[in-house]
């Protein structure tokens, strides 16, 4: 079995990277981030986890705090324990600080959009509406694809024009390389704030990978990676935009 790191080209300037990607995901509603008072550290992570709120949550105050910032951490942990008494959650549903929530919101530059597979931002992947479907018909698992409330610059909106249908994709696959735990990562049990370990082998620990075609390893939400069978769906002809790493 081979795997490959999935990412965009290796463009020669971040102008022409934005060219290429003329496209944004904002966050609908985010978890704030905490300030501990165990370690004393601010800290906030990056995981896409675009859980839909239910209707009540939209409704009561809660959707107010649901935005980019930091809270004292016994007002980070009422947040949390108030947002899954609303949700129905369990709870020991686990939520991370920075968490995004909700519906992704996809800001276009331009309508007539290059490609059909695109990264805004690291680890975010979005994928044309043809590029879905081929994901779809080869069975491919690790992933859910989220169609997106679409955003458009005033001057764009004026001037009318077929949006087209992209979808991102949010990567729920997981795995781990040899030698990385998560005890490991830990730094503050009372907030969970992690540190990414440092790679000390490519190599991925089979035993601890959930079988997805899409994945992310030792917990980190921002590299994006696919086997053999998704590559040569990504690498069929008529999809570019994109660079393949193979793990060694």
């Amino acid at each position: 079995m081979h795997y490959f790191r999935l990412c965009p080209p290796l463009y020669e300037s971040d102008l022409q990277r934005s060219r290429q990607n003329p496209l944004e995901v904002i966050d609908e509603f985010s978890i704030p981030g905490i300030k501990c008072d165990s370690c004393g550290q601010i800290w906030a992570g990056s995981r896409k986890l675009y859980l839909p709120l239910a209707e009540a949550v939209r409704k009561s105050g809660l959707a107010k705090q649901l935005r980019p910032g930091v809270l004292q951490d016994s007002d980070w942990h009422r947040l949390i324990e108030d947002l899954r008494a609303v949700m129905g959650l369990p709870e020991d549903y686990q939520f991370w600080p920075g968490d995004a929530l909700g519906r992704p919101i996809l800001k276009l530059n331009r309508i007539d959009v290059p490609h059909d597979v695109l990264f805004p931002w690291t680890g975010e992947v979005v994928v044309s509406e043809r590029v879905l479907n081929l994901l779809r018909e080869a069975d491919l698992k690790g992933f859910i694809a989220i169609e997106p409330s679409v955003r458009l610059p005033k001057k764009l909106e004026l001037e009318g024009g077929t949006i087209p249908r992209l979808f991102v994709l949010r990567v729920v696959g997981h795995g781990w390389r040899e030698g990385s735990n998560l005890e490991d990562m830990v730094v503050c049990k009372r907030c969970g704030r992690r540190k990414h370990p440092p790679k000390i082998s490519s190599r991925i620990d089979v035993s601890r990978w959930d079988g997805s075609d899409f994945f992310n390893l030792d917990l980190n939400p921002n590299e994006v990676y696919v086997t053999d069978k998704a590559r040569e769906v990504l690498a069929s002809p008529g999809t570019n935009n994109i660079r393949l790493e193979e793990l060694c």
